[in-house]
Parts: structure tokens; sequence; C-alpha cells
């Protein structure tokens, strides 16, 4: 059964006319650049950022999709990614110092220990609350790139334009069909 949603000509399955299939490459070729993304220097200067930015555009390129068009949402996605690793590099730290704590425990007034766990408990709730923002924040714009991507794919017209008004043979049969009635 069809999904509905747009696909590249090179995915699409099933018979289509030559006309169709001329629309459709100009329509693709139309809506392609010959520039290729570039890394910001921004990305170029963070390690994690760049090797991120290697990687997608390396899956990009692999369906024609790494031009210069999507260069400004993919640089801020990679260094969202690397602020991520970081923060989360940061969340491991402050649970090694909990365990630490925990076994200092003995050795501490409880005082001391009930205000230094505190502070630690209160520093992995901010650090929580920073990952669940860039978590969002890369949510949003993988959403965002995927609806660019349909977007893109919708708007190549499928139907050559002498043939916009034309009905396939079934749907002319079940028209004929049902006025029968």
């Amino acid at each position: 059964m069809p999904s509905g949603k747009s696909k590249p000509l090179a995915l699409v399955t099933g018979h289509r006319t030559k006309a169709e299939i001329e629309l459709r490459r100009r329509g693709e070729d139309e809506l392609s650049t010959s520039e290729k993304i570039k890394p910001s220097r921004a990305v170029k200067d963070n390690a994690s950022a760049y090797r991120y930015f290697r990687r997608v555009t390396k899956v990009l390129a692999g369906v024609s999709l790494d031009e210069a068009f999507y260069e400004n949402v993919l640089n801020r996605y990679c260094l969202l990614l690397a602020e991520h690793d970081s923060a989360s590099k940061d969340r491991e730290r402050i649970e090694k110092r909990i365990e630490t704590l925990e076994k200092k425990e003995s050795e501490m007034e409880f005082a001391e220990y009930i205000a230094a766990a505190k502070d630690l408990e209160s520093s992995l709730l901010t650090c929580d609350r920073i990952l669940t923002k860039k978590r969002d924040q890369l949510l949003a714009i993988e959403k965002e790139n995927l609806m660019t991507v349909q977007g893109k794919l919708r708007a190549i017209p499928k139907n050559p334009s002498g043939e916009e008004g034309t009905t396939s043979g079934m749907a002319a049969f079940m028209g004929r069909r049902g006025n029968r009635d």
C-alpha cells in the first residue's frame, strides 16, 4: 500500500510514463544546487562537531542531499550534538562525584554530607535540564529537516502538464461505475 509520502525518482517503484519520469527528473534537478555543504568556522573549530558534520554529510551525499541549501541547519545540528556530548560528560562526572561522596559519608559530619549531596543533586538536575533542552532542540531540527526534504520532494510535479486533469484508467472505471447507481 502506498505511503502517500513523496519519494525521489530513484526510489519510485511501479510504472511511470516517460513523460512523468522526465518531468520528475527535471523537477528534481531544478530544486538542486551544485554547491556542496561546507562546515562553518565554529564546526571546524570543534572536533566533535566536525566529526558529526563529516558523518552526516557522508550520509546525505548517499541520497544526493549534500547541497549548500541545508548548510546552516546542518552546522547548527552538529554543534548541538557536540554540546549534548559535552553536557552528557558533565553529567557522568557529577554522578561519579555523588558515588564518591556516598563512599565517604561515614568520614563526614552529617550536615556537611547533606550540604555536599544537595549541591551535587542540584548540579545534576541542572545538567538534566540542559540535556533535555538540547535533545528537544535536536529533535526540532531533525523534524524540520525531514519536513524540508519532504517539502522539496512534494514540490516536484508528478504528472506531466498535459495530463494534469486526467485520471488513471482504474479511477475512470470506478467513476463510471459509481455513476450507474
